[in-house]
């Protein structure tokens, strides 16, 4: 019977069972079978890593003053890969500790005292604090050319 190979595209004389004409097309087969595995792994692998996963939302329980805190330095924390699903519950913890201190303007010290120290711990924990963060702003590098250094200073 002739049938066409399906991994050389030849139109060969096989039997009625026969897959692939040769040995070699047949192994040629099973290794493209491995390697789409591993590149499905390595896909999944890719997907659970930081920044590439879905975006982690805001909880419910959050006043407001705590959720406009949380959308606003969210997104700058997730993007330099410090929130993760794992450490959201901790960040929901710095966005409420930021609203107790913002509603305790004036009113009472003992409570800004007691709170604060916290609220500073935590953003060392996110790298929102000059010193944890070690000039990392975020913000994108402008790569200058040689000649441009030495225009800028002589002028």
């Amino acid at each position: 019977m002739i049938k066409q190979c399906p991994i050389c595209k030849e139109m060969k004389d096989m039997r009625s069972n026969q897959k692939y004409c040769s040995k070699k097309c047949k192994k040629d087969y099973e290794n493209s079978q491995r390697s789409a595995r591993k590149a499905d792994k390595d896909r999944e692998l890719a997907a659970s890593s930081y920044g590439s996963a879905t975006p982690i939302k805001r909880p419910q329980g959050l006043n407001e003053v705590a959720g406009s805190y949380w959308d606003e330095i969210a997104p700058l924390v997730t993007k330099r890969g410090h929130l993760n699903i794992l450490s959201a519950g901790a960040f929901a913890e710095l966005c409420d500790l930021y609203s107790i201190l913002q509603s305790s303007d004036g009113k009472d010290d003992n409570i800004k005292l007691r709170y604060s120290k916290q609220f500073l711990d935590y953003c060392k924990a996110f790298y929102l604090t000059p010193l944890s963060n070690r000039g990392n702003f975020g913000l994108p590098e402008k790569k200058e050319k040689d000649e441009d250094k030495g225009e800028r200073f002589f002028k």
